[in-house]
């Protein structure tokens, strides 16, 4: 075959020869090849580049963080003393990250050495003298396994936990290593919580457990035990409420981010997401928070000491966002921008927090405060269930406290002072949009709570006129005209509790205009609102048995008759009024 001509140019061949007699003049001399401009051209475009291109940095990895306390199994030499299945799938698999993984070495523990144990299938002793001995690494694991992400992890560990306690030769061992472990505040602290987790049977199972362990310090060291609370475990649930995400990153420190510039980096940010693809953040703080507030309730209810540390947290308007299901609460001072309420978005820390009000109402404990947060909150609460247990801490404060209303006035006054002197009270203001809105939907279960509330409203507030009783009264009529009290609940429940609620308002601001000898302005206000009860019967707004209406009105009518002056009398024209012809009620109703 013909040999083709080059299609390389006269200039190019040049430029090639001239390369090729240096190349030759400098391997005969020995001198090294120059790094000039044409070295690094040499062999044509994209050739020749590799011996100078920048190289590519290698991939680092991050350092482990180092645990606060080191594992007992190298620091105690424990790995030699125990069996290498114990060693390898339970208390090694235990330090890894996977959820997964985690799991199978707690059911490895529980099904193959504890259940062994208390099932009596061990018959020669031998696995009980084994958990004797792997008894500081279960203490080291444990307190990390009751605040993990995953449940079922939680859970598995509380069972561990009390299944041990349940095996006599080794309660006493567990519940004593366990008052001296090296990092005790950290260890006692998450035991608690597990006591109080948001999960009803990891909370069940857990609780068994340190109300055993604080039997046994009280009955073998209840002084040290009790200082030990009052200077180490007070600020732990502090921390726990204020600073969750400190507490969980003791037992899960947080790996430095760097940037996925390989493939492994890639690999292990994928593997951490798997890690906490269980919660978010927001929602892990937030079990925290709700663990730590039922542990805050039990402390206090304990006896164990007055806890005087705790004066500063209750005085703290931040602590107190834990009723508050807005972003950023009215009782907030003006410096606090761009904070966020903890109680935001999290229904379970709200209802928790309700629960610590009855608690605290009994102690008068940052009174103030509290008030002027409960009353700032209760109004707005969208959630149902948090309402009917916020209506229950309510009713609590203010039959230990009847001056709360007086509390969120000055709370007002203090947050408000540029505010006109005559501007209605923004916390009875909610009160009544509340009101209208037919109680948010919950009117079996908070009516009946309605009177009691408006008997304790202060004069300054609730000024005795026939404007503000009436704006009181005209509220409830709001709801009822809106339909508010069918949307949410169906049948004669809502209706009824409205009208008995309603009648017993009505009593209440009677007995006010007697104690004030407004006699005139008594008898036009009962008139005015016992018409506008019947009317609504009559034209069925009132959707309610004839019975029922007539058991309720005719209950009002006889207390009625107990307020002097002027009560019997109003009772007879009333009565007579109302029932002659009317083919829906008869006087046996209103006068049963």
């Amino acid at each position: 075959m013909p040999k083709q001509k080059s299609s390389a140019t006269s200039a190019t061949r040049k430029k090639h020869a001239r390369k090729a007699a240096a190349g030759h003049n400098e391997e005969s001399s020995g001198n090294p090849p120059s790094k000039g401009k044409g070295a690094q051209n040499s062999g044509g475009k994209g050739k020749g580049k590799k011996k100078n291109e920048p190289r590519v940095k290698m991939y680092i990895p991050p350092v482990k963080p180092q645990a606060l306390q080191r594992d007992p199994i190298d620091v105690l030499g424990l790995a030699s003393s125990l069996p290498p299945d114990l060693l390898v799938n339970v208390f090694r698999k235990l330090t890894k990250k996977d959820i997964i993984t985690r799991q199978r070495a707690l059911e490895e523990f529980k099904v193959n050495w504890v259940d062994k144990c208390k099932d009596g299938g061990d018959d020669d002793g031998s696995s009980l003298a084994v958990l004797e001995i792997a008894q500081p690494a279960w203490n080291y694991h444990f307190p990390a396994l009751t605040l993990n992400p995953s449940r079922r992890i939680r859970l598995q560990a509380a069972t561990i936990q009390a299944t041990l306690l349940d095996i006599p030769s080794l309660q006493e061992s567990t519940l004593e290593s366990s008052g001296h472990s090296p990092d005790q505040e950290y260890y006692v602290g998450a035991w608690m919580l597990s006591g109080f987790d948001a999960d009803r049977q990891v909370a069940s199972t857990a609780r068994q457990t340190w109300t055993k362990f604080v039997e046994y310090q009280s009955n073998h060291a209840k002084d040290a035990f009790n200082a030990f609370v009052e200077e180490h475990l007070v600020s732990f649930i502090q921390t726990a409420i204020m600073h969750p995400e400190s507490v969980y990153n003791h037992f899960y420190p947080v790996v430095a981010k760097q940037e996925a510039t390989s493939e492994k980096t890639r690999d292990l940010a994928s593997a951490s997401a798997i890690d906490g693809e269980e919660e978010s953040q927001s929602d892990r703080n937030g079990r925290i928070r709700v663990s730590a507030l039922g542990a805050l309730s039990w402390l206090l209810e304990s006896g164990i000491g007055k806890f005087d540390g705790l004066n500063a947290l209750l005085a703290d308007v931040m602590f107190w966002s834990i009723l508050y299901p807005g972003t950023r609460p009215p009782f907030f001072e003006e410096s606090m921008v761009d904070v966020e309420a903890l109680g935001v978005n999290q229904t379970a820390v709200r209802r928790a927090g309700w629960s610590l009000v009855q608690t605290l109402a009994k102690t008068r404990m940052g009174a103030s405060v509290m008030c002027a947060a409960v009353l700032r909150s209760i109004w707005i609460e969208p959630d149902a269930g948090v309402r009917i247990a916020a209506r229950d801490g309510l009713l609590l404060l203010l039959s230990v406290m009847p001056d709360a209303w007086n509390a969120a006035i000055e709370d007002d006054s203090e947050s408000e002072d540029e505010s006109e002197p005559d501007e209605p009270n923004v916390a009875y203001q909610e009160f009544l949009q509340f009101l209208r809105l037919g109680c948010g939907g919950t009117c079996v279960q908070f009516y009946p709570a309605i009177p009691v509330i408006i008997s304790k409203l202060p004069h300054p507030l609730f000024p005795l006129s026939q404007l503000a009783a009436e704006e009181l009264l005209d509220a409830f009529w709001v709801a009822l005209d809106g339909r508010a009290l069918t949307v949410l609940e169906k049948g004669n429940a809502p209706v009824s509790a409205f009208v008995s609620a309603v009648c017993e308002t009505i009593i209440i601001l009677m007995k006010r205009f007697d104690r004030d000898n407004l006699v005139e302005l008594s008898e036009v206000f009962a008139r005015e609102q016992v018409d506008r009860l019947w009317d609504s019967f009559i034209s069925n707004k009132l959707q309610l048995r004839s019975e029922d209406f007539g058991h309720s009105v005719g209950k009002m009518l006889s207390r009625l008759r107990g307020i002097k002056p002027g009560g019997h009398h109003l009772l007879e024209s009333l009565v007579f009024d109302y029932m002659g012809g009317n083919p829906k009620i008869n006087a046996y109703h209103l006068l049963q």
